[in-house]
């Protein structure tokens, strides 16, 4: 792994708290490189923290996967390869029981806003602008944003976004649920990390519990979802030991 691969994503620990960062200027565009640092740097994070924001390096998220090399995947079996490695590594963020919160500082498109979708939370300056606009250029969305953000924002209006590219306000965004909150950019940094201070006051075994039960909660029946809240509830109660 070069030197040049490792630039393109930066680290920052403070306690329990990582904060990894998109560095690949001006747009912070994924590359298979910078997936693979990412990759290492879930491995490394599973013991060393409780809570991870993903952001983008200067005033941009990230525009998405750089269409130079997504063209350059020319044998089917090589862009299918390249593809579920992508699709493993974002995979691997949705499911971590820790909580992740996508801070979009900026433009967050195609692959960018695939990656944010992945992530439990999502929050956003309020110049920032999101979409997904790969149909726009004869494409598809294919690390998962197309099923996300139907769950998210529900079919309608995902197909509405993926069909027509529209890439969305801070403010729109927000009426969707897309993103739960809109921070000033001046102080972006500080109310993304306040935010991410009063989840970390969540006892950490409780937090992976309720990230769970959200998660779970659409493919479940209600009896299912009243049943497995009733056995977290006696779990934290102290109900189990009794």
């Amino acid at each position: 792994m070069g030197s040049s691969a490792k630039s393109e994503l930066q680290l920052s620990r403070q306690g329990r708290l990582l904060t990894i960062t998109l560095d690949n200027p001006p747009a912070n565009k994924l590359t298979d490189d910078l997936l693979d640092v990412l990759e290492a740097a879930l491995d490394a994070s599973d013991k060393d923290c409780d809570l991870i924001i993903f952001t983008g390096k200067g005033r941009s998220f990230s525009h998405g996967f750089d269409l130079d090399i997504l063209r350059s995947w020319t044998d089917i079996r090589v862009c299918r390869q390249k593809l579920e490695h992508a699709n493993r590594v974002f995979n691997r963020i949705f499911e971590l029981e820790k909580p992740t919160v996508a801070a979009i500082n900026g433009p967050c498109f195609g692959g960018g806003l695939e990656l944010a979708l992945a992530c439990h939370f999502r929050v956003c300056t309020e110049k920032a602008r999101l979409g997904l606009p790969e149909v726009s250029r004869g494409l598809l969305p294919g690390l998962g944003g197309i099923h996300r953000l139907v769950r998210i924002i529900g079919n309608a209006k995902a197909l509405e976004m993926i069909t027509l590219g529209d890439m969305i306000s801070a403010d729109e965004a927000l009426k969707l649920n897309l993103v739960s909150r809109i921070y000033p950019r001046n102080d972006f940094v500080s109310h993304v990390q306040s935010f991410a201070r009063t989840l970390l006051m969540v006892e950490p075994s409780l937090m992976s519990e309720v990230l769970r039960l959200v998660k779970n909660a659409p493919e479940r029946t209600d009896e299912e979802n009243i049943q497995a809240a009733i056995e977290g509830f006696v779990k934290f109660s102290g109900g189990a030991k009794r």
